[in-house]
């Protein structure tokens, strides 16, 4: 949306507020303007693809940062029928991949919105498969261990060019993860676990 209709969002260039700043804004956000953008940004995806998106997320988490934030999502993924991403294993999880401020209103809130809402997700969130644990040993462990149910596995394979560079620290490592996403050993693990590969589609 324009810069006026998004102000608690943005900073003085109009560009999204970074993790860092975001995290410290949290008390000044305006609930009404986030809930405009998100929708803004959903239509903008069907009136694009022609269809809902097959679930919804959002950048570091950010929208579980607080149970209204969390509730306002919630009541997006109702509304189009589309599944979300949960990135929460159960009291024992760690969370570490959300500010540790965050995490008691989380642990709290978090799974009781859900029951709540009952919005579809996968059993658990897999987030070891990053920066330093991009290894085909990391991946074969996973694949080998992985319960009965279903699993989001993260992970931010791509092609690396200068564009990739210029946008994001998190660039050499996205090739890293393409191959060995696409080993040979992968498949075979794949293969010898009986694992069937999914979207949130399929859910």
């Amino acid at each position: 949306l324009p810069q006026s209709q998004v102000k608690s969002l943005v900073d003085e260039n109009g560009w999204f507020l970074k993790y860092e700043p975001f995290v410290a804004n949290l008390p000044n956000l305006n609930l009404a303007e986030v809930e405009r953008e998100w929708r803004t940004q959903i239509e903008a995806f069907i009136s694009t693809t022609g269809k809902a998106p097959t679930h919804l997320d959002s950048h570091h988490h950010a929208s579980y940062f607080s149970p209204e934030l969390m509730q306002a999502m919630l009541q997006f993924a109702r509304e189009y029928e589309c599944p979300i991403r949960f990135p929460y294993n159960g009291p024992e999880d760690p969370l570490l991949s959300l500010p540790p401020e965050i995490v008691p209103s989380f642990r709290e809130s978090g799974p009781r919105l859900i029951g709540k809402f009952k919005v579809k997700h996968p059993n658990t969130f897999i987030s070891h498969f990053y920066d330093q644990g991009v290894t085909q040993e990391t991946l074969t462990n996973i694949l080998n261990t992985l319960p009965q149910g279903t699993h989001e596995l993260m992970c931010h394979p791509g092609y690396v060019d200068d564009v990739v560079i210029k946008a994001t620290i998190y660039n050499q490592p996205r090739a890293r993860e393409l191959e060995i996403l696409t080993s040979a050993e992968t498949r075979k693990a794949i293969e010898s676990n009986n694992i069937q590969l999914a979207s949130f589609e399929d859910l």
